[in-house]
């Protein structure tokens, strides 16, 4: 920890360092957990890893990228603006739905064991998807 004593006029100048920093760099801070399980699901955040009954499955990055970022908050319903604003905080683009829906369908393909009744990934109509494992019954 650093403690400066600053009269206003550095102060000013302090702030006015924060904001740029704030401006070109967006922080997003992730909890310390080197991996996330969910019954038969392992996402390995460190080695950018899935396993599934511990058999790994190949993902690309923004495949891994989406996954992670829904998996952080199960239950949460994430919309597909959220989503994309995520893996492509840059870019712009009217194509938002079609992409979203795409890379959450090949995700599945990979994830599911069933994509037709997913059991990790769910769409919310209307609004977007969230990441809640179903238990087995």
């Amino acid at each position: 920890m650093i403690i400066l004593f600053l009269n206003n006029e550095e102060m000013q100048v302090v702030d006015k360092i924060m904001e740029a920093i704030d401006r070109e760099f967006q922080m997003t801070v992730i909890p310390n957990m080197s991996a996330l399980s969910f019954s038969d699901l392992t996402i390995n955040s460190l080695q950018c890893k899935v396993f599934r009954n511990e058999i790994e499955i190949e993902l690309t990055n923004l495949e891994f990228s989406a996954l992670l970022y829904l998996a952080q908050q199960p239950g949460r319903v994430f919309t597909k603006e959220q989503i994309y604003q995520h893996l492509y905080p840059d870019e712009l683009t009217g194509e938002i739905n079609n992409i979203i829906y795409c890379l959450i369908r090949s995700l599945r393909k990979k994830l599911e064991p069933d994509p037709r009744h997913p059991k990790y990934i769910h769409m919310v109509r209307g609004v977007g998807y969230k990441f809640e494992p179903l238990s087995e019954e």
